[in-house]
């Protein structure tokens, strides 16, 4: 059996996508909850007691670097997600982004160069 890709979820601004796609993670065995990063750590230990209690913190910067995650799943706000991405992409981390992914073209493209640049 191969090792399940490791997560870390990052904002629980959108909310209505983040709890959903955290909830799956957690239920599939080929997937692991690692982290989940938001400012309220009320907001993220309940999020985190529904999915089998991973790490919690209040630092994106944390699960960003922690290079037992595969997969940052950003849920933060559209005006933060680029440098979230970003710093992702420049981690060697696989991305799942909220919708928008940025608020301007510019933004966009900056993710996109990022995620070429890390290959």
């Amino acid at each position: 059996m191969t090792a399940p890709v490791r997560f870390g979820v990052v904002g629980l601004d959108h909310w209505y996508s983040a709890i959903p796609l955290a909830q799956a993670v957690a239920d599939d065995r080929r997937t692991e909850l690692v982290a989940i990063a938001d400012p309220s750590t009320d907001r993220a230990n309940e999020v985190a007691a529904k999915t089998g209690g991973p790490r919690v913190t209040t630092s994106f910067k944390e699960v960003l670097e922690d290079d037992s995650i595969d997969v940052i799943a950003s849920f933060v706000s559209v005006d933060q997600n680029p440098d979230v991405c970003v710093a992702a992409a420049r981690a060697g981390k696989h991305i799942v982004s909220v919708k928008p992914l940025a608020r301007t073209l510019a933004e966009a493209d900056r993710i996109v160069e990022a995620v070429n640049a890390a290959g």
